[in-house]
């Protein structure tokens, strides 16, 4: 029992990490993608 939800702790923590990860990655592309098209309206 214990060992069962020791794994589960660990799963969720993996996933909450690569949620982090990929929110990153998300605000990153997000960030180029308004500088982008910030720089090239401004040309």
């Amino acid at each position: 029992m214990v060992e069962k939800l020791d794994h589960s702790y660990k799963d969720f923590h993996l996933w909450t990490v690569g949620d982090g990860i990929t929110l990153m990655v998300c605000i990153r592309l997000f960030i180029s993608l308004i500088t982008t098209v910030s720089d090239t309206s401004c040309f």
